[in-house]
């Protein structure tokens, strides 16, 4: 009897470091916002990577609940606006969260700077297994409602004295640039 609850309280001793270690690695909201970004990548590119063999074709909507609404509106219509003219590009004719139309095979998460509320991941491209230095898009997340979302995507200029760009400004232009009337 004696030796079971030795046991039994050798386990519980176990479960509560297991736990208290996991709390740990967790409580880093940096390192968090990382790893929700690197999933995402994780997820996305061989979707985008994979031949849709006259499929419809992969949908970042999937994972409608990893961007915040004003975001998420903002993309939708921009696609459904491509979808009401085929043939002419009146939104965006480049993938967003690659920042390019043609995908290397893996992109990485790295650096993490934080704003207030906002949390900037640096993404950087692996090309034929080689990591780019430069970084080809950083992704603004923030925590809503307990989780990680999208707010919005960032777009390093290669320029000096060049402003960034960034996915929500692109799109209002794009909406703006729709509304006009044609000559």
């Amino acid at each position: 009897m004696r030796n079971l609850r030795i046991r039994a309280i050798g386990v519980l001793l176990f479960i509560s470091c297991c736990l208290a270690q996991a709390q740990t690695k967790s409580s880093d909201p940096s390192d968090s916002a990382r790893q929700f970004v690197q999933k995402f990548y994780d997820w996305y590119i061989p979707g985008i990577l994979k031949p849709s063999g006259g499929k419809k074709p992969f949908r970042w909507q999937q994972r409608a609940s990893d961007f915040d609404a004003k975001l998420f509106r903002a993309l939708k219509a921009d696609e459904d606006a491509q979808a009401k003219v085929p043939g002419e590009i009146v939104g965006l004719d480049w993938d967003p969260f690659v920042a390019n139309q043609d995908p290397c095979e893996h992109n990485t998460a790295k650096k993490v700077r934080i704003s207030g509320r906002v949390y900037f991941v640096d993404v950087h491209n692996v090309c034929n297994g080689q990591e780019d230095e430069k970084v080809h898009v950083v992704a603004e997340v923030a925590r809503e409602n307990d989780q990680w979302v999208f707010v919005n995507f960032r777009y390093p200029t290669e320029q000096p004295g060049e402003k960034d760009s960034d996915l929500l400004t692109i799109l209002k232009a794009l909406r703006e640039d729709r509304q006009k009337p044609s000559k």
